[in-house]
């Protein structure tokens, strides 16, 4: 019978495996609450999170100086989209770089894309070095919409 994870202090935990249950976490929770806010993309019958339009209305997170690291960072180092070449799953060799808002958005769901659907070689995570400031740069861009969007950040807390 396999057994539920839980945390015990007494336990050295590894840094990325907890990095990147709080982005799950998070990633969930932000997506209900643009859901409840109805940030919906309107083509889907599905109840799915627009971060487009989020991104459209609160396009000034861009320059949040509170997320230019995670910005610049991100434009520095964009992470690469899995893609099928010849029947392989490969990386592509050369990311989009984020330009604005609604780009940064969408380079943070791919990193939490990568994380979750993407290759692992060995152990968890492919480069830790790489993944462990994706995923926390990720982190920060996510709280810094909760705080554009009163809103959205009171759906999020219930």
């Amino acid at each position: 019978m396999a057994q539920a994870w839980r945390y015990n202090p007494n336990v050295s935990q590894d840094k990325s495996d907890l990095l990147a249950y709080r982005l799950f976490r998070q990633f969930a929770k932000t997506e209900y609450a643009l859901k409840e806010c109805l940030y919906l993309e309107p083509e889907s019958k599905w109840a799915k999170p627009n971060w487009d339009q989020f991104a459209e209305r609160h396009g000034g997170i861009w320059d949040d100086p509170k997320i230019r690291e995670a910005r610049d960072y991100i434009v520095a180092h964009p992470p690469a989209r899995q893609m099928n070449e010849n029947g392989r799953a490969i990386f592509e060799k050369q990311p989009k770089k984020p330009t604005n808002a609604k780009e940064l958005l969408c380079a943070m769901r791919t990193i939490r894309n990568n994380l979750f659907h993407g290759g692992k070689r060995v152990g968890f995570l492919n480069d830790p070095r790489r993944d462990e400031p994706l995923m926390c740069h990720a982190l920060a861009i996510l709280e810094a919409c909760l705080r554009a969007d009163a809103e959205l950040e009171s759906a999020y807390h219930h």
